[in-house]
């Protein structure tokens, strides 16, 4: 027992011993072991510099760069390229006074690219490589609208929100050219959009890092027209590293594209430099690299702790009350940046609170702005953020754009539904949104976060001199589950009978959104309540061309268009829909035998109806029903003086399948959108 009390001490001693940690070796004697006769000390020697060399040591290792054999360096380089932790190292290595130490950097920084990416030294790809390459790949339809921003904010939104599934990187040299034009709409897929936007610019593509297992690049690089190819994705790695390091005029936009590659160890480095040692300009451009691999969905570990994103809310607030455009750019930047953060620290704390530190009730609208789109991305779970955002949403004297933003955060943290009831205020929004095609978003926020439209939103609606207001009024009340309300709309809306097509097709959008929103059974009952006793026709109409009709339903009209001795464009374009129902080859003979008819209402109408034709036997998958309908509408229409020649002939029948093009514009997030 009386040993006890030194054994209790020893065993302290010995537990403080493995907490503590080790004194560090002196780096200058474990390159010397590197020369070692013995080879286990080599070995031994090679490991230790892998896990603790550090870049103070570079004068060292580029003693020994030129001091040492052949073996010497390979270890020297293998134990460089087994941690992208030593990149800075190699980096400066590279940049080196002396050629010895820069072939080692140089053979470094190769084997440390190529462990991330195989073929990174090989030949680009250029765009018919690029196309050939994804030739078999399901592709989704993407839209990009027309608006005002700069080639990197495209490229960005191209890169982020559509399938294409590789990094994106603009060269520096384009980076420090780019700027603000008006760039054009655009339809297609995410490889489609990418090679037109290049090609309006002027410029060029090429895909680096493939690899045998790799079906294509691994990583686009746009560049100036005839360069793109000029350059390996190693050689430009290379360079771009040496520009961050150098700290230069070119070091931010070097930043900029080495985190677009998305890099793990580059990331890393810049993370280093941008919330560690560096300082100034050097810290900066290392930031900016930062924000734009967050915005791809690539965060540094370092931006999500809360020190890290105060500065950020403090950097973003002095941009955007700057006042000047570029200023602007680079504050709605870093809130998108912001926005990919997630709402905990690495520790697993929640950063909800950090948004409310500056958010006073009089404070500027671009303070809000900035943690409304913060608070979206983030989606803290934090009530007093939720009510926050409630309150600007339902602040009728703010800014649309302001209070579209609110109600895109608090549909993000599942806050309560707010009551919007000045019908002035809610038009100001609707156009707002429906100017930026964001309509569509608006409804769903609406539908999430915002109570059904009162009596007299509704009142305001029928009388409005926009035709578009009771119709988006009606989706409004769906989406709340007021089917009276929406019963209410439609009902006076259709009063005239739906008279002009435009007014129809919003209507019909509006019966086709409810299939959605509410269901098949619903969706019939809500416009037999409607329009059921006093409309009958209209009722058929709109239940047709929304798929909404029964078998029996579809049957009996089928019966009476067909029976008629003269029908409407409306009832052309019902025929035409009805050629997949059960009575499907008398709407399809009827309807072919009205080819005849040479005026340019029924032609736009029988336009229409075929389409209609072709789109209910496609739904059905009656392929060999459409084939045969191909042949006898272009039968009838091969004389070249057919009026419908053209737009029914084969060239053109039936029309191609059009995908819904999933609309980029719904993720812009701009301060006055």
């Amino acid at each position: 027992m009386r040993f006890r009390p030194l054994l209790t001490a020893l065993a302290c001693v010995g537990l403080c011993a493995l907490g503590a940690e080790p004194a560090r070796a002196d780096a200058a004697g474990e390159l010397r072991r590197l020369s070692s006769t013995r080879a286990g000390d080599r070995e031994s020697a090679q490991r230790w510099l892998a896990v603790h060399l550090r870049p103070e040591d570079q004068p060292a290792v580029a003693d020994t760069a030129r001091s040492g054999d052949a073996e010497t360096r390979r270890r020297l380089v293998r134990a460089l390229a087994g941690d992208d932790r030593h990149l800075e190292l190699i980096v400066g290595l590279c940049d080196d006074t002396g050629e010895p130490a820069r072939k080692l950097g140089r053979e470094a920084l190769e084997q440390l690219v190529l462990a991330w990416l195989p073929g990174l030294v090989d030949a680009p790809l250029g765009i018919d490589d690029l196309v050939a390459a994804r030739a078999e790949e399901p592709a989704m339809v993407f839209a990009l609208d027309a608006r005002v921003e700069t080639l990197v904010e495209r490229l960005e939104r191209i890169a982020r929100h559509t399938d294409l599934g590789v990094p994106l990187v603009m060269t520096p040299e384009l980076l420090a050219e780019d700027g603000p034009g008006l760039r054009p709409a655009l339809v297609g897929t995410a490889l489609e959009l990418l090679i037109a936007t290049v090609r309006d610019d002027g410029l060029s593509l090429a895909g680096v890092g493939r690899g045998d297992e790799l079906e294509g690049p691994a990583v686009l690089v746009v560049d100036r027209r005839g360069r793109a190819r000029l350059e390996s994705g190693f050689q430009r790695l290379e360079e771009w590293c040496l520009d961050v390091r150098r700290g230069g005029p070119e070091s931010r936009a070097a930043s900029f594209a080495l985190a677009g590659s998305g890099w793990p160890a580059a990331i890393a480095w810049l993370e280093a430099r941008a919330l560690g040692g560096a300082s100034g300009p050097a810290r900066d451009a290392a930031l900016e690299g930062l924000l734009a691999a967050a915005r791809q969905g690539l965060v540094a570990p370092g931006l999500t702790r809360e020190e890290a994103r105060r500065m950020l809310l403090a950097r973003g607030d002095a941009w955007l009350a700057a006042g000047d455009l570029s200023s602007r750019r680079r504050g709605e930047a870093l809130a998108r940046a912001l926005a990919e953060l997630g709402p905990r620290t690495p520790e697993g704390e929640d950063c909800g609170a950090l948004l409310l530190e500056d958010w006073a009730e009089d404070a500027p609208d671009e303070r809000h702005w900035l943690r409304l789109v913060a608070l979206e991305g983030q989606r803290s779970s934090a009530t007093r953020l939720a009510e926050r955002a409630a309150l600007v949403a339902a602040d009728e004297a703010r800014p649309p754009a302001l209070r579209l933003q609110a109600l895109r955060a608090l549909a993000a943290c599942g806050g309560k539904r707010v009551e919007l009831t000045d019908a002035a205020a809610l038009s100001r929004l609707r156009m707002h949104a429906t100017a930026r095609d964001g309509a569509s978003e608006l409804l769903d926020l609406f539908g999430a976060v915002v109570a059904a439209p009162s009596a007299e939103v509704r009142e305001a609606a029928i009388a409005s001199a926009d035709p578009r207001a009771a119709a988006f009024t009606a989706s409004w009340s769906l989406r709340t589950g007021d089917l009276a309300g929406a019963e209410d709309l439609l009902r006076r809306s259709a009063a005239g009978g739906l008279a002009s097509d435009g007014e129809f097709a919003r209507w019909l959008e509006v019966v086709r959104d409810a299939r959605r929103v509410v269901g098949v059974d619903d969706a019939r009952r809500w416009i037999a309540a409607s329009l059921g006793n006093t409309q009958p026709d209209l009722v058929q109409d709109l239940s047709v061309r929304a798929n909404l009709a029964t078998p029996e339903d579809e049957r009996g009209q089928a019966e009476q268009l067909v029976a008629r001795e003269r029908l409407g464009e409306r009832e052309l374009v019902r025929l035409g829909a009805l050629v997949a129902s059960p009575l499907g080859t008398s709407a399809r003979d009827r309807l072919l035998s009205e080819l005849e008819r040479t005026d340019e209402p029924a032609a736009r109408a029988l336009i229409a109806a075929f389409d209609a034709a072709a789109g209910a036997l496609r739904a059905e998958r009656r392929d060999a029903e459409l084939r045969l309908l191909q042949r006898k509408v272009w039968e009838a229409v091969r004389p070249p003086a057919h009026p419908l020649h053209d737009a029914l002939g084969p060239d053109r029948y039936p029309p191609r399948v059009r995908l819904e093009p999933q609309r980029l514009g719904a993720f812009v997030r701009r301060l006055g959108e």
